[in-house]
């Protein structure tokens, strides 16, 4: 089988592992913290197929501030080169323990820097989430659905977020927002590839280390940099969202710009195969204005803007 085949097989499963990892920690009742050892160790860290040297072992331990207990390696497996990654956690009265999670990692696949679900996120401007968002529309808001032009950029977007390739047909919306975040400086722990908009909005209510909160679309008044979440199947609250594990169908859009007379923003695939402008209504109070079809259900903002 050709590697680069092999190694975007490897990114894929790992990237899924660490969204449910993710999401398990940020659940309200959780005391689980993810070690996210992703990229951590080079090809030359390998004593063989499964088993980092000693040296990269340790160098390891002392990157993500991980306790000092035994080390454990994955299972063997056809695709690639592994290590175990470990899921520190807090319990109640101050005791403390270590479980293990078998995490896959592939020594030359992934990219991202280590980091702890406790790490302080570096604080992101909203002000480059739209630049970003904006630029992408500008330049193909004008293209016909899946136009040789849109295809091209949606290769690029999966390549440099190291996910399966969009074929005509496919939804790409949550692959485009990752993508524009990816882009305005967030890395692969703070804003991992969210392939579906519902996941990231109940990380972004569950979790309060997550750099975005999760709110309804009518809590706050909308900005810049903000995303916007609607259903593509019928009325859907918020608190229906974020309080089941349903497969709820959603669309976002970033904004661009709002003030009175309205908000624009920037959306990937609605309509289906293009990356175009969003306009939404807003009432006489400044805020969202709620609609019959395709109801909006959410707002996210950076927690570092909530705070300014």
């Amino acid at each position: 089988m050709d590697l680069q085949l092999q190694r975007g097989i490897v990114r894929v499963l790992i990237d899924a592992l660490y969204d449910v990892l993710h999401n398990v920690a940020g659940q309200q009742q959780s005391f689980a913290y993810v070690v996210d050892v992703r990229g951590e160790l080079k090809e030359g860290d390998w004593a063989d197929e499964i088993h980092a040297t000693s040296k990269a072992f340790a160098g390891s331990q002392r990157g993500s501030r991980m306790s000092s207990t035994r080390q454990y390696d994955a299972g063997p497996t056809w695709f690639g080169r592994f290590t175990a990654m470990r899921v520190e956690c807090d319990v109640i009265g101050r005791r403390r323990f270590n479980s293990l999670c078998l995490g896959a990692l592939s020594a030359t696949a992934l990219n991202c820097s280590v980091a702890t679900a406790k790490q302080t996120p570096s604080k992101h401007s909203p002000e480059a989430i739209a630049a970003v968002a904006g630029s992408e529309v500008e330049h193909l808001s004008n293209e016909t659905p899946w136009s040789p032009a849109v295809m091209a950029r949606l290769n690029t977007y999966c390549q440099e977020l190291a996910c399966a390739a969009v074929k005509q047909g496919d939804h790409f919306s949550g692959i485009f927002v990752s993508w524009c975040l990816r882009q305005a400086g967030f890395s692969a722990w703070e804003f991992p590839l969210f392939l579906a908009h519902r996941d990231y909005i109940r990380r972004g209510f569950r979790d309060e280390r997550f750099v975005f909160k999760a709110m309804p679309f009518d809590a706050i008044r909308p900005a810049r940099g903000d995303i916007i979440s609607f259903s593509r199947e019928g009325p859907l609250s918020f608190s229906r969202l974020v309080h089941t594990s349903n497969l709820f169908k959603l669309e976002s859009t970033i904004c661009l710009q709002a003030n009175q007379t309205g908000l624009e923003g920037a959306i990937g695939n609605w309509p289906e195969g293009r990356i175009g402008r969003y306009a939404l209504e807003m009432n006489e109070s400044g805020y969202l204005k709620q609609r019959d079809e395709f109801q909006l259900v959410s707002i996210l903002r950076l927690r570092s803007a909530l705070e300014d």
